[in-house]
């Protein structure tokens, strides 16, 4: 049962992050992306996709290296004994 609840929570994270994240932030940028190219020109689309690939390719591998900095931090913090305090 545990696997199938994991599985599940996988599912649900990779639907939600497909669906509610990336997805519309695609359809944004290229509708802007499309806005921009019609009224200023290729110059600035251009631009416009130089940097969101450049925020993307920071942030990927910013995540990453903080992902493997605070596993430890999160991993101590899990394991210490936290006691409830009553009213």
């Amino acid at each position: 049962m545990k696997a199938v609840d994991r599985g599940n929570r996988a599912i649900s994270t990779v639907l939600h992050a497909t669906c509610i994240v990336f997805t519309p932030a695609m359809f944004q940028l290229a509708c802007t992306g499309a806005f921009i190219w019609h009224f200023c020109g290729p110059l600035y689309a251009g631009s416009l996709l130089l940097s969101s690939g450049l925020y993307t390719a920071f942030s990927v591998k910013f995540t990453q290296v903080n992902q493997s900095s605070f596993a430890g931090i999160f991993t101590t913090f899990a394991s210490t004994e936290h006691p409830i305090e009553s009213p």
